[in-house]
């Protein structure tokens, strides 16, 4: 999504050049000898934000205004001297520097600059009592759904909104959430969640006509009972998209962050035979699925191996074949062999 640059310093000086010659008068320049410090024009050491950064609905707009604080201890609104930078976002758009409209719903980071100073404020768009349960809309290969419509029916009534280029919604909400994927001619199973605060649910296009083991999982790996490791280590559980292409499944992890060079190549491969199943999992960069997670002020957690289960109608039970490795920020790798590890997948 493009960056949105307002160069209002440029425009402003500008103006003021303009302005100047109109009024027959020199604009001060620079001196071309050294000064001293007490001479020097005061910079600008702190920048705040004032206004309404909360807004309501879609076509609400908001002034935001910019104070500069500078080194003199003196202030100056400087709104249509600063930057205003947003990035990764379609829910404001700006018509004047620190007017913003709501586009949808949403939340925005904006930066400030101004000098040698700089802020960061964000700007919320949803009706006042909700909050937003938001997250991407994928199909169970991985492909991320775009201008798709996304419907959430909660106590704050069923509202609806579009997903946008990057596959990406964000809808009101509050209490229990019912949310669902509407998509022509795909009739899709619905998800719940109960919404308290800002929540974060990855949808998913699960047919409500499907067979097979397609959908959405819970996977679960649990080291051996042999293992040495730290607690963190012993026991993860993760999101999951499972897509069946006989006799091939395909296990697309979510919801973590992982170590990955594309956005669907998290997770690991299998083959199904009856009732059976047969995985690999690699911990290798240059494969094309790997599993490597990384654990915030922790470290990479990895998995590699074999394993090997039973199917059922909810789940598939498997033996697990491998290595669980930690590498921490700090210190050693820990490494644990075992042919008892366990693997779990729980249909959702």
């Amino acid at each position: 999504m493009s960056t949105r640059l307002w160069f209002i310093g440029l425009f402003v000086g500008a103006l003021a050049t303009v302005a100047a010659c109109g009024d027959k008068e020199a604009l001060p320049t620079a001196p071309t000898t050294s000064v001293q410090t007490a001479d020097r024009q005061p910079i600008a050491t702190a920048i705040s934000i004032s206004g309404q950064t909360s807004l309501t609905r879609p076509g609400e707009s908001t002034q935001l205004t910019a104070t500069a604080r500078f080194s003199d201890d003196t202030t100056q609104d400087v709104t249509s001297r600063a930057w205003w930078l947003f990035e990764f976002g379609d829910v404001l758009t700006i018509s004047m520097p620190g007017l913003f409209t709501a586009t949808r719903f949403g939340l925005q980071e904006l930066r400030v600059f101004y000098d040698e100073a700089s802020t960061t404020v964000v700007v919320r768009v949803t009706p006042e009592g909700t909050f937003l349960v938001y997250g991407s809309v994928m199909t169970p290969t991985g492909v991320r759904l775009t201008d798709t419509r996304i419907v959430a029916t909660s106590s704050a009534g069923a509202l609806s909104v579009m997903t946008n280029q990057s596959g990406k919604y964000a809808v009101p909400a509050l209490g229990k959430t019912t949310v669902r994927i509407e998509k022509e001619g795909v009739p899709s199973l619905p998800q719940e969640a109960i919404v308290s605060g800002d929540t974060n649910l990855d949808l998913l296009l699960r047919r409500a006509d499907s067979t097979g083991l397609s959908g959405a999982y819970s996977v679960t790996f649990t080291a051996s009972g042999s293992c040495h490791q730290p607690l963190v280590a012993l026991q993860r559980t993760y999101q999951a998209v499972v897509e069946e292409l006989p006799p091939s499944l395909i296990v697309l992890v979510l919801g973590s962050d992982f170590v990955s060079s594309r956005g669907d190549d998290v997770g690991f491969t299998g083959r199904r035979h009856g009732d059976n199943v047969a995985f690999e999992i690699s911990d290798r960069n240059d494969d094309a699925y790997k599993l490597i997670e990384r654990i915030p002020s922790v470290g990479l957690l990895s998995y590699s191996g074999t394993a090997t289960g039973t199917i059922s109608s909810a789940r598939i039970v498997a033996r697990f074949a491998g290595t669980v490795r930690l590498t921490p920020v700090r210190g050693d790798h820990t490494t644990c062999v075992a042919d008892d590890h366990g693997l779990q997948l729980e249909r959702r």
